[in-house]
């Protein structure tokens, strides 16, 4: 696995695992997040431009992903079970919902804050389940984005851009 997607990974449930975070649209650039924000954030941080001067909501961030080295990757998955998943694949239905699936047949998401909502609420994670780890499951899921990333035999990280 390339260093870029275990940055992001890593960043994702360590957020997760840390209830000074919680789910806010309203708040989603940190200390809370949203589920865009989460996914943006994790790759952001691993040193990707998925944060174009903005971060992008479900709507928007697909084009933004594919602007940052992603590609679609959506035929080659069975979104029913998500057999074809390798860590750091982002699930993404624009306009709805995204999360990162970690392996192990594991997602990380931001889902909600503490009312059950999107917005409001006190700050970090009053459930222990506005952003966590859980089990695989169909959103239903539009796109799997994959973040395509080698090791060189001397060790240099590369992007591999696959046409498509």
């Amino acid at each position: 696995m390339g260093e870029v997607i275990e940055k992001a990974v890593s960043w994702a449930v360590s957020i997760a695992n840390d209830n000074s975070h919680g789910y806010d649209q309203a708040h989603r650039d940190g200390p809370d997040y949203d589920c865009s924000s989460l996914v943006c954030w994790a790759y952001y941080n691993a040193g990707l431009n998925t944060r174009p001067g903005y971060t992008p909501a479900t709507g928007t961030m697909y084009d933004v992903l594919i602007s940052a080295g992603f590609i679609d990757i959506t035929s080659q998955i069975n979104l029913s079970d998500g057999s074809g998943l390798i860590r750091g694949d982002v699930l993404l239905k624009p306009g709805s919902h995204t999360e990162m699936y970690i392996g192990s047949g594991q997602l990380v998401a931001a889902s909600q804050n503490e009312h059950g909502g999107v917005t409001g609420g006190q700050t970090g994670d009053q459930t222990g389940n506005e952003i966590h780890v859980h089990g695989y499951y169909n959103f239903p899921w539009k796109y799997v984005l994959r973040y395509q990333e080698e090791i060189t035999p001397e060790g240099v990280y590369l992007v591999r851009w696959i046409p498509g």
